[in-house]
């Protein structure tokens, strides 16, 4: 494992343990479904996205001198309970799965690496992986950031956007503000975690404005409640989520929210526009169903599975 130094301009982020289970006092949600973590993420996020089957084709057509990158694009990286699920994912399917695996995820308030530590030891089977992630996780209040592992990998080239989308900059929020981010590499550079520090929104655009699109395979869509923060899902934020998707890029998502789903449908920049097709699946008790789009198709419908 390589560490990179994580240096920040903000405190950690607080969390409120309640009945050993981790909430945000800032928001007044929790942190995940109280089925647990790694059962939200493997059945919402990994389900949805197709995973691991779709790295493992894509393992299959590599070429053996390249092996292949698979990207994950996610918003709110909160306690890291998604990167362990995946990484854990990951080191199962052995000899089938891709070279590399590059996680990038978007947090407004990072949290500490000793609340990311206790997160993990909730669940035995992410509990080894959730250390090695606390040990790199340095957390320095009033430092600046613009991080870089001089012995790591680089990232492999952004992969070009869909022709005619591009996020919407904010006159009022310039691209020029410094990208502050942690960049970690575990498993001897096969396993690349990247984390923008800010805004979801002004991160994504800022990193498209200074490196192009991430031509993200899979999009794990997450947050607290839309309710309790419509920002990290509202029309501006999904646009420059959808400016890092390529032609064929899965995202999943745990709510149904009629304003997400509108967004992603219906609005400015519409399903057609963005070239989702959405669908409902079975949710993850005490979900009712959650969502899976697929970027790039043609079907405007949204097809449900169980109840209207």
């Amino acid at each position: 494992m390589s560490r990179v130094s994580s240096q920040l301009p903000v405190a950690p982020e607080a969390v409120d343990w309640q009945h050993a289970q981790p909430f945000s006092a800032r928001y007044g949600d929790r942190y995940h479904t109280a089925s647990g973590a790694r059962a939200q993420a493997e059945h919402v996020f990994l389900g949805g996205c197709g995973l691991p089957a779709a790295w493992q084709a894509a393992a299959d057509d590599a070429h053996p001198a390249e092996g292949g990158e698979w990207l994950i694009l996610e918003t709110g990286f909160g306690l890291g309970l998604n990167f362990l699920s995946t990484w854990a994912s990951w080191r199962r399917c052995t000899e089938r799965r891709p070279a590399r695996l590059r996680f990038v995820s978007v947090e407004a308030h990072p949290v500490s690496a000793d609340d990311i530590r206790r997160a993990a030891r909730i669940d035995p089977a992410l509990a080894a992986l959730g250390e090695q992630l606390a040990d790199a996780w340095l957390l320095r209040a009033g430092e600046t950031a613009d991080t870089r592992n001089t012995n790591a990998a680089e990232p492999l080239a952004p992969r070009p956007a869909p022709d005619g989308l591009s996020p919407e900059p904010d006159s009022e929020r310039p691209q020029a503000q410094a990208l502050r981010h942690i960049r970690l590499v575990f498993e001897a550079g096969q396993i690349v975690l990247e984390v923008l520090i800010g805004d979801a929104r002004y991160c994504l655009e800022a990193h498209h404005a200074r490196h192009g699109a991430l031509g993200a395979d899979s999009v794990f869509l997450d947050g607290f409640d839309p309710r309790k923060n419509p920002a990290i899902w509202d029309e501006a934020t999904l646009r420059s989520v959808a400016a890092h998707c390529r032609a064929g890029t899965r995202l999943a998502t745990w709510t149904v929210a009629r304003p997400v789903r509108d967004a992603l449908q219906a609005l400015g920049f519409s399903l057609q526009a963005l070239g989702f097709s959405l669908r409902k699946r079975p949710g993850l008790p005490p979900k009712r169903d959650c969502l899976s789009a697929v970027f790039g198709g043609a079907a405007a419908d949204v097809v449900t599975a169980g109840r209207p």
